[in-house]
This record gives structure tokens, C-alpha cells and sequence, in this order.
């Protein structure tokens, strides 16, 4: 069936999307459209039935930003600090920065499976339309993800996310690290809880010693082109806006 119905876009460049509802086409035009149902399954028949991909099958999601920011290469990833001791997610790097849109969340699990699989298949934007498919103008614009849709998106591209309600100690990110799992910060606005940024999400890079000794955890803003440090004993974040972010959730396993 679904070779029948790929017939009518055999000339022109698509991509083919699949999650728990079906078949997904996206165009050149950046549109998703469903093209073949799969049966609907409860929540406990689906974690049973589901097929874990490999690493080297992890779904290509190569569509670039269009609402975004233009999607640069930062050649320097580096840190500017004195450290005694770092830890890092080996190949993370910095691709694409979040512009006018709720996308945080795409930004961040595209950063880390980026680095995990070590690869560069995922875009925010392409993340996002694949959870919100019917989305359209602003409100696909302004969407954002819920952490339900967080974990799923990583276990539909082969990790096993789990939530943790609290930041992630240090030691915590030291081994998850080291063991190349990456980590979503799941922050609350300090200064406003209303408005498109009253929820953020950011990346763990990895954590570092300094060389006064004090224990810091590597973070990537999706806003910024640069790592920030912060105190792995502090769960408010300053960011580069000069607003605040209270760390009250963590997924790790990316």
C-alpha cells in the first residue's frame, strides 16, 4: 500500500517520517502530510510492540530551519574557562541556534542525538513537525513539546529517555556523560511564569572542575553560539537574556 501511494511523488525530493500514528511525507516545502495509517494502540500494547531502531537505522530527519535562524556551522565549541578536570559529550556540537519560535526542545534532542549517534541528521524544525504534523503557520511557529513528547521522540530514534524530577547531581552527569547518554534540562522561568519562554529547555554538554575546585556543569543554551558553566550545586540557571531558570526536571538518555 504505501509504495502505491508514494507513487505520486516520485518526482519530487521527500522524506519519509513514521511514528506510532503512520506514514509521514514531507515535502520540499516543509509540509508533513499523513499518507497511510497505522492501527491506533493502547499505551501499554505500544510499549510492548515497539521496534527499538539500531544506531545506524536512526530515522533521517534532514529538513533545515526555515522559521529559524539560518543554520550555521560554529567551528569553535571550545571552553574559555580554566578547568583541572572536564567531561564532555565526545562529538556535541553546535549547528543550529533557536530563533523566533518554542522550539527549545527540538533544539535540545537534536543537539544531543546529534552528539550521541554522532551524526548530523537532526533539525529542530524536522523534529518538531514530526511530533506536530498538523501544525501550520503560527501555532506550529510557537508550539512546543511536553515531556511525554520529549520521551517518546528518543525512544521513537532508539534511546530509552527517563525522567528524573530534579536536577542532575554532578556525579550524575559525570557517568551518564561518560557513558554517552545525554541529558534535557527541563527549567521554569524565575522572573515570569506566562509567555513563550515560561519553559526552557537546554542541553547538557558534559561537567567540569575549575581550577579553584569548584564543580561546574557544561550547559548549551539553544539560544546561544557558546557553553555556559553552572554551579552543580545551584538549580537556578542564568541565562543570556538576563533571565532566570529554576532546573526542576531532567531526561537523560539521549
Amino acid at each position: 500500500f504505501l509504495s502505491k501511494v508514494l507513487n505520486q511523488y516520485k518526482d519530487q525530493q521527500i522524506t519519509i517520517l513514521t511514528n506510532s500514528k503512520g506514514y509521514y511525507v514531507v515535502t520540499q516545502n516543509h509540509k508533513a502530510k499523513l499518507v497511510l495509517k497505522t492501527p491506533r494502540l493502547e499505551d501499554k500494547k505500544l510499549k510492548k510492540t515497539e521496534s527499538i531502531p539500531t544506531g545506524n537505522n536512526v530515522t533521517q530527519l534532514k529538513q533545515k530551519a526555515s522559521v529559524t535562524m539560518p543554520t550555521s556551522q560554529f567551528k569553535s565549541n571550545n571552553y574559555t574557562y580554566n578547568e583541572q578536570y572536564i567531561n564532555k559529550l565526545e562529538n556535541f556540537k553546535i549547528r543550529e541556534t533557536q530563533g523566533n519560535n518554542g522550539w527549545c526542545a527540538g533544539y535540545t534532542m537534536s543537539a544531543l542525538l546529534n552528539a550521541t549517534y554522532n551524526t548530523n541528521k537532526y533539525h529542530a524544525e524536522a523534529v518538531m513537525r514530526f511530533l506536530h504534523p498538523n501544525l501550520q503557520g503560527q501555532r506550529f511557529q510557537f508550539t512546543g513539546l511536553t515531556p511525554r513528547e520529549m520521551i517518546y521522540f528518543g525512544q521513537t530514534q532508539g534511546r530509552s529517555p527517563q525522567l528524573l524530577n530534579r536536577m542532575t547531581t554532578y556525579n550524575e552527569v559525570d557517568n551518564l556523560t561518560k557513558n554517552n547518554k545525554g541529558i534535557a534540562v527541563l527549567g521554569s522561568r524565575v522572573e515570569s511564569r506566562n509567555g513563550m519562554h515560561a519553559g526552557h529547555a537546554m542541553a547538557v554538554v558534559g561537567n567540569a572542575k575549575l581550577d579553584n575546585g569548584q564543580e561546574v556543569i557544561i550547559i548549551w543554551n539553544p539560544w546561544d553560539n557558546g557553553f555556559m558553566t553552572q554551579d552543580a550545586k545551584n538549580n537556578v540557571i542564568p541565562v543570556s537574556n538576563g533571565d532566570h531558570y529554576q532546573w526542576y526536571s531532567s531526561i537523560y538518555g539521549y
